[in-house]
């Protein structure tokens, strides 16, 4: 009975012990996977063939004269000269609009054409104005000969140059009021009256807004079209009073345009304002585009960046620069995680001496890439300033071409293992 009770304690002891190690075995795998997880969480592993069919290229981090710069923002705008408001010199009724919004047109140009009584009244005194000129004009010739031939009385003669001058003014006065209307002289002295007033673009350029309709009363100051020379448009940027000791005339500037799609475009300084504006304490500066693309709108928004110096810093072809979940990051070469994977490879080659030995050589090609968070700054020739979040050595490879698709790999890597 005795044998018997100690076989089963015995038996119970080895269930227990057997029990015991397997919960240990299974504590000893999970703790071992979760740990595999954590060495290679951000890490990729790629093999020859991958690495070649995407052409990975390696770097590393090197020192470069980046152009240290003043961002700010401002709008597309055209010089003073470059930008006319059309108004008529008389009033009149719109007889006819020859424009539309959006056309190109040429300095004289015809826009719009006027008609009213007033304007054929003034031709009409103008008329008047000229014949009575030239009547005075033979009058103070002949006054002149007779005082200068002591014939006439001094009196007279002044009288009638009196008189002549007044003529002058008045026939000159209303000659330069109907050029200024682009009315022809020459025709209303020949007693052709014209109908109607033809309003003339004062510039070449685009017109951007029309004000006016057909049979509308114009009169004298209201504007009925606005010209636009998109040909010499510049940049009119708001730059902090803390930034603008740094700005000169003659710096680069490289702007980005809201509906240029990111496209950036160089500009340089030619003029700074002298006052600050009170509401925001900046000062304007102006920076001409060159060269000039030809679907630029006045009054875009654009993003600047003036380039105030070059300094020595850290940085990094662009192409290296991924973005994920808000940051930006690098590829690097993890030696240690590719000596593990082959160590791991090895092993399991042992395993499975009967596979394939190409399988093999595959594994054996692997190499392991970690995902660094950087920092970004300054950014120009295709090269961005780069601050590391975590210290790297000054040795350290680089993935300069290729990141794009190693962040997808480990991406689809990440989805797989949360499903």
């Amino acid at each position: 009975m005795k044998t018997m009770i100690l076989k089963a304690s015995t038996l119970l002891a080895f269930t227990f012990l057997v029990a015991l190690a397997g919960c240990e075995s299974k504590q000893a795998t999970s703790e071992s996977h979760k740990e595999h997880e954590e060495e290679t969480e951000g890490v990729v592993f790629l093999d020859k063939n991958q690495r070649d069919a995407i052409n990975l290229q390696m770097g590393t981090l090197q020192k470069r004269n980046m152009s240290s710069i003043i961002k700010c923002t401002g709008e597309l705008e055209v010089a003073p000269n470059d930008q006319a408001h059309v108004t008529a010199y008389v009033g009149g009724n719109v007889k006819s609009i020859q424009v539309f919004e959006g056309d190109r047109v040429k300095k004289g140009q015809i826009l719009a054409q006027l008609e009213h009584p007033d304007i054929i009244t003034l031709q009409q005194e103008y008329i008047n104005a000229y014949n009575s000129w030239k009547y005075m004009q033979k009058e103070f010739a002949r006054q002149k000969e007779l005082f200068d031939n002591n014939v006439g009385s001094g009196k007279n003669f002044q009288r009638v140059e009196a008189d002549y001058q007044s003529a002058l003014s008045t026939y000159e006065g209303l000659k330069l009021s109907l050029k200024m209307l682009g009315l022809n002289t020459k025709l209303i002295e020949k007693g052709i009256i014209q109908q109607s007033l033809a309003v003339l673009s004062p510039i070449s350029g685009y017109v951007s807004k029309i004000n006016i309709s057909l049979g509308s009363y114009i009169d004298a100051r209201s504007e009925m079209f606005s010209i636009i020379n998109n040909d010499k448009m510049h940049a009119d940027l708001e730059v902090y009073e803390q930034d603008i000791a740094r700005v000169k005339v003659g710096q680069t500037v490289l702007l980005k345009v809201a509906n240029r799609n990111g496209e950036e475009l160089k500009a340089t300084i030619f003029a700074i304002a002298r006052e600050f504006k009170k509401e925001n304490k900046t000062v304007q500066v102006h920076a001409q585009i060159s060269p000039m693309p030809t679907d630029l709108i006045t009054g875009s928004y654009v993003e600047a960046y003036i380039q105030v110096g070059d300094t020595e810093m850290l940085a990094i072809p662009q192409t290296a620069i991924v973005s994920d979940g808000g940051k930006e990051y690098l590829f690097v070469y993890d030696p240690l995680a590719t000596k593990k994977i082959k160590n791991a490879s090895h092993q399991e080659g042992e395993a499975h001496e009967h596979e394939e030995g190409d399988e093999e050589q595959h594994k054996e090609g692997l190499r392991a890439y970690k995902m660094v968070e950087i920092i970004t700054g300054i950014q120009n020739d295709g090269y961005s300033q780069v601050t590391l979040v975590d210290s790297l050595s000054t040795d350290a490879q680089i993935v300069i071409t290729g990141a794009y698709y190693l962040l997808s790999d480990l991406q689809k890597s990440e989805a797989a293992h949360s499903h």
